[in-house]
């Protein structure tokens, strides 16, 4: 169609339905093995009111992102603030990065030799460093008095995915949670473990988020809106 991304055709062999999934880079169509690619650009052509609707709404949230990340220049997003990130003169040895917090800022330290400000694979390593040091620790103390059974808990770097849990109820959180508020933690927090007694998300999945974290929707809600600043921004 005319102004659309590319458009890809994929057939599965446990799908069950035809479906559309809509990136600002490409469209999926996505079906049983059994369709054939006929069907799937007929179905493609009946959802072309529901396909630029998308494809305007996402373009329009990326403007609004590139805006955001504009005004937040220098800054870096972490647990749901933008910190004003601020170069520091002290000895630093060797090829070590270090990272401080302090007074809402974040300051760094290049190593030795080094006057750039930090290249984005920095600010990834510090990213992960920070959420495999603080979003298991909140997790075990947040559930500590839960009603709730789980085996391990890993922190794991999913391209779409905020989290999983597993048959063996293994917990598995997005690194990138540790750029959101605290709240939408204990949101995320209450997702997982209520997937260990309902594996899917089902009215009666929804019933026992929502006894234990009532403003389930709120936080669902704040994850829609921010969900492609969260996973784009470094």
């Amino acid at each position: 169609m005319k102004n659309w991304p590319e458009v890809q055709f994929i057939k599965r062999k446990r799908q069950k339905y035809i479906r559309i999934r809509v990136r600002p880079e490409k469209i999926i169509v996505s079906a049983p093995k059994r369709c054939s690619k006929r069907e799937m650009s007929s179905f493609l052509q009946d959802k072309t009111e529901w396909v630029n609707a998308t494809l305007f709404k996402m373009k329009k949230q990326v403007a609004e992102l590139e805006k955001r990340k504009a005004d937040n220049e220098g800054k870096i997003l972490l647990r749901g603030e933008w910190k004003p990130l601020m170069k520091v003169r002290i000895n630093n040895s060797g090829d070590r990065w270090d990272f401080f917090e302090r007074d809402n800022r974040l300051l760094y330290a290049p190593p030795a030799g080094v006057s750039d400000y930090p290249p984005e694979k920095v600010l990834l390593s510090f990213y992960h460093y920070c959420a495999k040091r603080e979003i298991p620790e909140r997790f075990y103390n947040y559930s500590e008095n839960l009603p709730f059974e789980f085996n391990k808990v890993y922190i794991r770097s999913q391209k779409t995915k905020w989290g999983t849990c597993s048959s063996k109820k293994n917990i598995s959180f997005n690194w990138r949670l540790v750029k959101c508020p605290y709240w939408i933690w204990e949101y995320l927090f209450i997702h997982e473990l209520c997937h260990t007694v309902h594996m899917n998300h089902s009215k009666e999945y929804w019933a026992l988020v929502n006894r234990y974290y009532p403003a389930y929707k709120k936080a669902r809600k704040w994850i829609k809106e921010n969900g492609m600043l969260i996973f784009d921004t470094p």
